[in-house]
Order: structure tokens, then sequence, then C-alpha cells
């Protein structure tokens, strides 16, 4: 099945769907019409009728917001690496110190932690 590829990008309060494929493009009144105004084009252009190719649309945002979203999911995949290892940090320590002989009561009030927790972390 042939893929077209559209890209979609607002500009005021209109969405621009261009579709270099067919040196063509379309507008939107709203992004829940992009992919319906591309395909107008597309039968427009080619007389090819929904389903008969792949539409595959890139919607682009304003470059400086794109940044700040990229940064910010950057930052959230660090800090689940992160909290991952902390996590296997905490039930090291707690191991550890049932290894050495303290009780899981004596964990919890060394490392500040609930005996719930601790348990917790002992079956982790």
């Amino acid at each position: 099945m042939q893929e077209i590829k559209a890209i979609a990008r607002k500009d005021g309060r209109w969405w621009l769907v261009d579709i270099p494929s067919l040196d063509s493009a379309g507008q939107a009144a709203r992004l829940d019409d992009v992919e319906q105004a591309a395909q107008e084009v597309i039968e427009l252009m080619t007389d090819q009728k929904p389903g008969s190719y792949r539409l595959l649309i890139d919607y682009v945002m304003p470059s400086d917001i794109k940044l700040a979203w990229d940064g910010s999911r950057e930052r959230d995949r660090r800090a689940r690496e992160e909290q991952a290892i902390a996590a296997r940090l905490a039930r090291q320590t707690v191991k550890g110190l049932l290894e050495r002989g303290y009780n899981q009561k004596e964990a919890a009030r060394l490392l500040g932690l609930s005996n719930q927790r601790v348990n917790q972390l002992a079956r982790g």
C-alpha cells in the first residue's frame, strides 16, 4: 500500500496541511479536520480514495515549544532511570542490614522507614 506523507502545522487559527510528494497543500480550521483535509487534497490530485493509501501525518509544533517538550521528556526519562537506581539501592540496603542480623523493625528505625516499607523492600 502506498504511503503518502503530510505535514500539518498551525498558522494563526488555521492548520496548514502540506503534502510534499504531490506538491500541494490544504487547510483545516481544526486539528480534528486535518486528516480529512489531507484526504481531500490527495483525492483531488490523484483520484485515490481513502483506504487505497496509507496517510502519515507529521504534526509540527513551534520549534521553541518542541525544544521545551523534548527537554521535558529527556528529564523525565533520566528521572525514571534515577528512580530505578534509587529503588535498587534501597532494596540492597535493607537486604544488607537483614543479612547482618538486623531485624526488620531495627532496619526500619535506622532507615527512617515504616515496618511495612522495609518488608516490601526485603521482598523486592
